[in-house]
């Protein structure tokens, strides 16, 4: 055959060459080492936030109760703080003060307990109850202006713009509560605003329900007079029920005899009210009092209420009540449970199922908590102390801080020593210490899952690292990263490289080589990236990504390993840092990601091998000491029962494994593990191989190698010195008919 090509072999040769370097045949992800924190959200854990009215200050507690935070003082400036929202969108509480002359409402960040901004309600004053929208956009608060009772309308996103949803003309009154309604259940669409109710206590006579639709519209829905809500008045706390297709407003009895509670169940879409639902064998409260309900979803999917009642003057009740209103066949609790001295408000916690009771009086000013999965609610903790009137509750999600790795994990300690920290709920503002006191992330922050340390000045030998959020979260990692001293040892490393006939094979470096590092090695050896020529694949994020896909994020690769196939074999010349000569042998760790992961044997001791059962393994960032043998039980729990190895065309059991060849661990946890080898139990060559070559236990089914791995036979020589055009054409092509004629075994992932 001629060395000179037609025009159709031209055509078709470019077009297998764009087709090799573009198919997405293995992925195209871009991606670098990071170990990840497990599938589905990132770890977070939650924190109560207690309105503490007459102390001017928000509890911050943890679900059992144990103290986290309090906030007080400048900058917040809470002034008799009454109600709080929290807003997990966006990240944010929002507390109304309701004791301005101007109504103010405090903005916290909730994932560092920072202030915000104190935000200022135009026209507004005596800010009280808030609702949040179903699409979480506003948050709308009750209060008064200078024409009485009105409710305003928050934005949830900075800069927080406020305006009056509406209100009603009645001078020197103001809205004691509100509650907001999607439009979906009020006669529009979605899940932003629809309605606003409000409730107005002092009025004269008896109380009513504002009720706005928005944009604009009031009406309202008066109480203690002629009619079905002539029995009460003093419409107080209200709450929507979870599917809001009902608003339940608390108040107390006016007329008639015997001791009973009432409540005004409203429907939202057509604004009519109930005639009261009376909850017998409870007193009716002092018009001065304050009476609550809260409602969550039952485990069935429908609505669950809770209702705060007085049954003489120092016993309170929680009663659960039917959405129709009705009272449950259960026995009330007892919401003095925890020594509460007046109990006045009472708020379920969400996620947490938790209900909160809050006491204005006694020498706790605290809070007691219930376990609201049960039926009834049972008592769940000690006594809360909060000090001065707990007014209101929210329970938001706050980030849990992980580190998962370091990158790189060893560097010169003369050099300048910038780490990528790799993990989950790091936030700006937060703080490192590796042994040298605090230092701020925040110069180094790039996102909640990465930002870059500074351990110069860090001593010769292993460093751990101690990562504190100003949430009060914290994680501390054990002893990982190693500055070693002066000289470096570079002993250069030869990598084998397999060649079309040999097929794919894993390898390894035990070095701290990085992906540029290995880049420049293969383009001084191979020339530049071609997949026509060489193939090189990692295993990033359960998916094979090539190697020209990949960006450096300074993570070494001693301890992984990754495919490699070339068209003739080449040895490639690696003079990277030597793991085990720089650090005077000290104990390796490999973090494994949950699932398969490419790993390999990382110490460069003549052809030193490790045995499985003297691999150990742990899950315990934080003490590398607590690793097991990988054979144990405890060992199998996170890494089943074997390594897995490619050899001849086919998987087999690893063991010893060798450094230089590349094999398959498997994480069976759902977090981050870690593989720690320690150079005492490398062994030279000439020790017994082992079980290396059983079949594979039963479930362990690694990835199989790249797609479209060529065969271990031979490429035809002759041609254009290319081992024949036909080598060069993917698979892809050959689909397509770019060539109809034979299709020898090509070079294709």
């Amino acid at each position: 055959m001629s060395c000179r090509m037609s025009k159709r072999m031209k055509h078709a040769w470019w077009t297998a060459f764009l087709l090799a370097a573009l198919l997405p045949s293995a992925g195209a992800q871009q991606s670098g080492k990071s170990v990840s924190v497990g599938p589905g959200p990132a770890p977070s854990t939650n924190y109560v936030w207690v309105v503490a009215n007459g102390g001017n200050l928000v509890g911050i507690r943890n679900p059992d109760g144990t103290p986290v935070a309090s906030l007080s003082g400048a900058p917040f400036n809470f002034n008799q703080p009454f109600d709080i929202v929290g807003v997990p969108s966006r990240h944010l509480v929002f507390v109304s003060n309701g004791n301005a002359a101007l109504g103010t409402v405090t903005v916290v960040d909730s994932d560092t307990l920072q202030f915000v901004q104190l935000l200022t309600v135009p026209g507004s004053t005596n800010l009280r109850g808030m609702s949040l929208s179903e699409d979480e956009n506003f948050v709308f608060v009750a209060g008064q202006d200078a024409n009485g009772p009105a409710v305003f309308q928050i934005s949830t996103t900075s800069p927080f713009t406020t305006v009056r949803a509406g209100g009603v003309n009645d001078a020197g009154r103001g809205a004691a509560d509100c509650v907001v309604i999607r439009a979906a259940n009020t006669g529009g669409s979605g899940n932003g605003p629809g309605k606003v109710f409000f409730s107005v206590t002092n009025s004269v006579p008896a109380g009513y329900i504002g009720v706005i639709t928005l944009p604009a519209g009031f009406t309202s829905i008066q109480t203690g007079v002629p009619g079905p809500l002539a029995a009460v008045n003093l419409p107080d706390n209200m709450e929507r029920t979870p599917d809001h297709r009902a608003v339940f407003v608390g108040c107390s009895k006016i007329i008639g005899s015997g001791n009973d509670s009432r409540i005004i169940r409203i429907d939202s879409l057509t604004n009519v009210a109930s005639a009261p639902i009376v909850i017998t064998g409870v007193q009716d409260l002092a018009n001065n009092q304050t009476w609550d309900v809260t409602w969550t979803t039952d485990a069935g999917g429908g609505n669950r209420g809770f209702v705060l009642v007085r049954q003489d003057n120092s016993t309170k009740q929680l009663v659960e009540i039917f959405d129709t209103g009705l009272p449950q066949p259960v026995a009330p609790v007892f919401a003095n449970q925890g020594a509460l001295t007046d109990p006045i408000t009472t708020r379920f916690g969400g996620l947490s199922k938790q209900l909160f009771v809050g006491d204005i009086v006694g020498t706790g000013n605290g809070y007691a908590a219930h376990d609201g999965t049960t039926v009834p609610v049972t008592f769940q903790n000690a006594p809360i102390g909060v000090g001065g009137r707990c007014q209101a509750f929210a329970v938001m999600s706050t980030p849990a801080v992980v580190i998962s790795d370091i990158c790189p994990r060893g560097a010169l300690q003369t050099g300048p020593l910038q780490v990528t920290v790799h993990g989950a709920g790091f936030v700006p503002g937060g703080s490192y210490n590796f042994g040298l006191g605090l230092r701020p992330i925040a110069p180094g922050f790039i996102d909640s899952n990465t930002f870059i340390a500074d351990f110069s000045g860090a001593p010769v030998g292993l460093a751990n690292l101690l990562v504190v959020s100003p949430n009060t979260q914290q994680y501390q990692f054990d002893r990982f990263f190693s500055a070693y001293a002066a000289p470096e040892q570079r002993p250069a490393y030869t990598l084998t490289l397999p060649s079309v006939g040999q097929g794919y094979q894993m390898i390894s470096s035990p070095q701290y080589a990085t992906l540029t590092a290995l880049k420049a090695a293969l383009t001084a050896a191979l020339g530049p990236y071609n997949p026509v020529l060489y193939r090189v694949f990692f295993y990033r994020g359960g998916q094979y990504v090539e190697l020209n896909t990949l960006a450096d994020d300074g993570c070494d690769l001693a301890g992984e390993s990754y495919w490699v196939l070339t068209r003739n074999g080449a040895s490639v010349s690696l003079p990277e840092p030597d793991v085990h000569a720089n650090d005077g042998g000290l104990v390796r760790v490999i973090p494994i990601n949950p699932g398969f992961n490419m790993v390999s044997q990382p110490i460069f001791t003549n052809q030193g091998r490790v045995f499985w059962n003297s691999v150990l393994v742990t899950t315990d960032s934080t003490n590398f000491g607590t690793a097991v043998s990988a054979t144990s039980a405890g060992g199998q729990a996170i890494l089943g029962v074997a390594a897995v190895e490619y050899v001849n065309g086919a998987y087999a059991v690893a063991d010893p494994l060798v450094q230089g060849r590349g094999y398959w661990v498997q994480n069976l946890t759902s977090g981050p593990a870690y593989l720690v080898i320690n150079p005492a139990v490398v062994n030279k060559p000439g020790v017994p191989i082992g079980s290396a070559g059983a079949p594979l236990p039963a479930g362990v089914n690694p990835p199989p190698p790249p797609s479209g791995m060529a065969s271990s036979a031979p490429a035809k020589s002759g041609g254009c010195g290319l081992s024949g055009l036909e080598w060069l054409l993917p698979l892809g092509a050959l689909r397509f008919g770019f060539l109809r004629r034979r299709a020898r075994r090509t070079l294709s992932a």
